[in-house]
């Protein structure tokens, strides 16, 4: 199997890591607080969901972080050098006039 597939694979996983897990465990339990409170009745642990909305965000970018890095490394490094891109240049050959 190539290196760019399980790079690319593996990206996925951190992505699918990164927002149904991370989401679930800290974003939903935040949010569930913060929409069910009105202006008079703010929850009693609003610093709590807060922290850990705010914990959550640094937690998934993370995982995704390394996800996008791992699909740049595969685009900038592993590609095969026999093979030829879409665009390649070799199409646009400029005129030679010398």
């Amino acid at each position: 199997m190539p290196r760019g597939l399980w790079h690319s694979l593996t990206a996925l996983l951190l992505l699918l890591l990164a927002f149904p897990v991370v989401f679930l465990w800290l974003f939903a339990p935040a949010n569930a607080g913060f929409s069910a409170a009105t202006l008079p009745s703010i929850p009693p642990d609003w610093t709590a969901l807060c922290s850990s909305w705010e914990i959550g965000q640094a937690i998934r970018f993370s995982p995704q972080f390394a996800a996008v890095a791992l699909l740049v490394w595969t685009l900038a490094f592993d590609a095969d050098a026999t093979q030829e891109w879409p665009l390649s240049l070799r199409r646009f050959k400029s005129p030679s006039r010398f």
